[in-house]
């Protein structure tokens, strides 16, 4: 879990850059109150928004993990890619049909938004296999060699 938590959390602060670094003036409109500073919201921005990514990716990515772990696959390439494609089609799907009201920050589908949000799925793909990926199916192995030392 925390290394999906991790992910997500890398994937914010690539998603946050890429919208303010595409438009300086939305640090004002992301970051700007009469109340708190800016570093204050912004920690208070990346908290609820790793939660929301967290709660919006854990069905797609339960799926994945359960095909990783039961196929044994280790490949960083298999994680990073697949994370992309699926953070891609998420927003994708989360554009077209208002039954889906999670979005990244994308309010229409053009090139360099849907780059920005694949290239945070991929990021959040590759944080998740440097912490757990690389071991999965190591588990498994390990209950087997207990329950024979048991027999």
């Amino acid at each position: 879990m925390a290394a999906f938590v991790a992910g997500n959390f890398v994937a914010l602060h690539i998603l946050l850059a890429g919208k303010v670094l595409s438009d300086f003036s939305n640090f004002d409109y992301y970051f700007k109150t009469e109340i708190w500073s800016p570093p204050a919201v912004y920690l208070l921005v990346v908290a609820f928004y790793t939660l929301g990514l967290c709660w919006n990716a854990l069905l797609p990515t339960l799926v994945a993990l359960i095909l990783t772990e039961t196929l044994r696959i280790r490949s960083a390439w298999f994680y990073v890619l697949a994370a992309g494609f699926g953070a891609l089609m998420l927003d994708v799907m989360c554009s077209r049909y208002d039954l889906v009201q999670m979005r990244s920050f994308c309010h229409g589908l053009n090139l360099s938004e849907l780059l920005i949000v694949t290239v945070a799925g991929m990021a959040a793909g590759y944080v998740f296999w440097r912490l757990a990926g690389c071991r999965a199916g190591d588990w498994s192995s390990k209950v087997r060699s207990v329950a024979l030392a048991r027999d």
